[in-house]
């Protein structure tokens, strides 16, 4: 169940509930409260509880964006951020609370709610509310028939955003992908029905890996070699895990996790047997098998991990034109980020 908020209060009314506390007009979170649009913020919030008449009432819609902004601000996690939140009487006010209190306004828990009720299309949408406020208070928009003349300057360009995962190698991954289907066949062993345990020789796998992984400068035979053994591992594991899911049924999660293993075992056999270093749809990360390897063409790192952005920056205001984990080429954005121009402006 949803609440509408609470409107923000005067900056003048904030010394009787924030007593003993000094709030300073050119703090930069009580300038920023005025520009976040917090009644649009309230509307997107809001339809995630269409048709929801019962149950707890859900956060304030400020307090949950707001905490999204302070946490990405300052790079923090979220029980950092709600410390943070708990410390900083500027933040508390940029939350639009009436009065400081040094007791948490939520769990940290509840960040993980807090970004699937904003996904990407909607904090978009608030940033482009945010820059056309900005634009109508510099300059009135003008009008394409009236001028036909260009104005402004669009700098274009894409970059890689590095997802938090370890550098990747063949072996890495596979052992990676050994450990959990080794948790899986754990899982779906019941020790009361009397049936013996499948073996699963983690040891001997482990032990495998372990001496390519401390090898200062392994040799091609001991990487083949190593890639093999755990190909050959993972291969009996799924033998066995697809025998233990005719007793137990699979939940949603192990589903995913084992399509993941399966995927990877593929992948790597794949490369293995054709000698090849590249396949389509490369994983790279089994705890974020959505992460590809962007090609960027740097000295220190040609190859990135994480999300390529193509960003747009106009009067210092950034925009993310195009945001995928997939490689794409920049020369796909430019004529759409230009038409996006034009729309705002009225001319190229």
């Amino acid at each position: 169940m949803n609440r509408r908020r609470s409107k923000q209060i005067a900056f003048h009314d904030t010394p009787n509930g924030f007593q003993g506390t000094r709030i300073f007009p050119d703090n930069r979170w009580v300038r920023l409260s005025k520009i976040v649009p917090w009644d649009l913020v309230d509307e997107i919030y809001a339809r995630n509880f269409e048709d929801r008449t019962n149950g707890n009432v859900a956060i304030d819609s400020r307090i949950a964006f707001g905490a999204l902004i302070i946490k990405e601000e300052l790079c923090l996690s979220d029980e950092e951020t709600v410390c943070m939140i708990c410390e900083n009487p500027h933040c508390q006010y940029f939350l639009g609370l009436s009065e400081f209190t040094d007791a948490a306004p939520f769990d940290s828990s509840k960040m993980v709610a807090f970004r699937r009720r904003f996904p990407l299309e909607a904090v978009a949408q608030i940033n482009e509310a945010i820059l056309r406020a900005q634009s109508e208070e510099d300059e009135a928009p003008r009008d394409r028939d009236d001028d036909t003349d260009n104005h402004g300057t669009l700098i274009l360009d894409a970059t890689c955003a590095p997802a938090d995962v370890h550098y990747p190698t063949d072996a890495s991954v596979l052992n990676d992908a050994r450990l959990l289907s080794e948790r899986l066949i754990d899982e779906l062993h019941d020790p009361s029905e009397g049936r013996p345990k499948p073996r699963t020789y983690r040891k001997k796998a482990r032990k495998s890996y372990l001496l390519l992984a401390r090898s200062k400068r392994p040799g091609y035979r001991l990487i083949r070699h190593t890639i093999r053994a755990q190909l050959q591992f993972i291969h009996r594991n799924l033998g066995h895990i697809e025998r233990l899911s005719e007793r137990h049924p699979l939940t949603a999660k192990q589903e995913r996790e084992l399509a993941v293993v399966m995927q990877v075992h593929d992948q790597q056999r794949e490369m293995y047997d054709l000698r090849k270093r590249q396949v389509p749809n490369r994983i790279v990360s089994i705890s974020q098998p959505h992460v590809r390897p962007i090609v960027r063409g740097k000295r220190s790192a040609r190859v990135e991990f994480g999300a390529k952005v193509a960003m747009s920056l106009e009067d210092g205001y950034a925009r993310i034109e195009k945001l995928s984990w997939d490689a794409f080429n920049e020369s796909q954005t430019l004529q759409d980020s230009c038409e996006r121009y034009r729309e705002r402006h009225g001319y190229y």
